[in-house]
């Protein structure tokens, strides 16, 4: 498939869909088979945020030579409701296991402990050093009071495909670069990128929901090749059924990309 085909697909489905879509594909070694639709418009993050967030934590572990084994509280008060992780009441943690929490499960008891400690501005003045332009953090996960005095959290499929650039570029001899896309690997939220993909594939990837709003982005790789997709669903109507409906329209998008890969093996 030529990919002025694969857009015109992608396209024919976001089209089909009652709401807003943003789509990001990079191909390396082959940028002229690159898509960017609305790639470059920053939209409500939900948790995708949380990938910069590992990467400033990472950075900072680094930069202070502090150890990830290094525990802080967890204060009963800061559990919120929608914790497994912390269900059973507040605790020490290691920054690693907070880390891991955030991104595997996309706990965000672990994120809001990791933003108290890394600090709000910080973090954002971190993002725009990293270059990421459409990156904010205004509120905490799941702060629903900070969303009606108007306050969000912002990413563009463009900012989060740099985040992903930064730690493959630096895979082989960063060992927190490496970390991170471990991490990111054993995200165990399947029902979206790689919903309709049975191949074997390895997937760096993070999810993010709220209502109205599915989005899933990442590395998709086989057999040492691999490529960037991000897709960012948004502005759909606030439902469990329309959800679920997004992330089937992500994991479409996803197969229509595999499948025209021109390294694909015929049988």
């Amino acid at each position: 498939m030529q990919n002025g085909n694969l857009k015109e697909q992608i396209l024919k489905e976001t089209e089909k869909f009652p709401g807003k879509t943003a789509v990001l594909y990079k191909e390396y070694g082959n940028p002229e088979r690159d898509i960017n639709i609305k790639g470059d418009v920053p939209v409500v993050s939900a948790s995708t945020i949380k990938v910069p967030v590992m990467m400033a934590l990472f950075w900072k572990v680094q930069e202070e030579k502090r150890s990830l084994q290094e525990e802080i509280p967890v204060r009963e008060e800061e559990i919120l409701e929608d914790s497994k992780v912390f269900e059973y009441g507040g605790r020490m943690a290691s920054l690693y296991e907070l880390t891991v929490w955030m991104i595997v499960n996309s706990d965000n008891t672990a994120t809001n402990v990791l933003i108290s400690w890394l600090g709000m501005e910080w973090l954002n003045r971190f993002f725009q050093k990293m270059g990421l332009k459409h990156t904010r953090l205004e509120r905490k996960m799941l702060d629903f009071e900070a969303v009606k005095e108007g306050k969000n959290n912002y990413i563009s499929p463009a900012d989060f495909c740099r985040c992903m650039e930064i730690l493959k570029s630096r895979e082989k001899e960063d060992f927190y670069a490496s970390l991170a896309l471990s991490v990111l690997r054993r995200n165990r939220d399947g029902e979206a990128l790689c919903r309709y993909l049975y191949e074997d594939v390895s997937i760096a990837h993070k999810t993010g929901g709220l209502d109205g709003i599915e989005h899933d982005a990442g590395l998709i790789e086989r057999e040492g090749d691999f490529y960037f997709l991000g897709v960012f669903v948004s502005e759909f109507e606030e439902s469990d059924k329309m959800s679920q409906e997004a992330q089937k329209l992500i994991g479409r998008i996803s197969r229509m990309v595999f499948e025209s890969r021109p390294e694909r093996p015929q049988f």
